[in-house]
């Protein structure tokens, strides 16, 4: 996936949480914003562009993904101290990214 820090997401009730947005290479119409702490700093000190992440993913055949979460970012976990997450898509991409593993 691809990152970039979300520096319009802080919030003062979360300090530590350091929000990153991530987009999907094959479908960047698809975006998650998820929290941890050092995230953005983390993230940045790689100065790499696409990242592997780890996620925690539920569905079935007939229904397809029906929920997930992000575990780690390239290998590492991520701390969560607070902050909302949450999905997001632009247009109509089609099927979400995760789908293919339900089929």
């Amino acid at each position: 996936m691809t990152w970039a820090c979300a520096p319009d997401r802080v919030t003062k009730d979360y300090p530590e949480a350091q929000p990153v947005r991530l987009r999907y290479v094959e479908k960047p119409a698809y975006e998650e914003l998820v929290f941890g702490k050092g995230l953005c700093d983390r993230l940045t000190s790689t100065a790499k562009k696409v990242v592997m992440v780890d996620f925690d993913a539920w569905g079935n055949r007939s229904r397809g993904v029906v929920g997930y979460r992000i575990l780690a970012i390239d290998g590492e976990q991520i701390i969560r101290t607070g902050g909302f997450e949450y999905s997001s898509v632009t247009g109509t991409p089609g099927p979400h990214p995760l789908a293919e593993y339900f089929k």
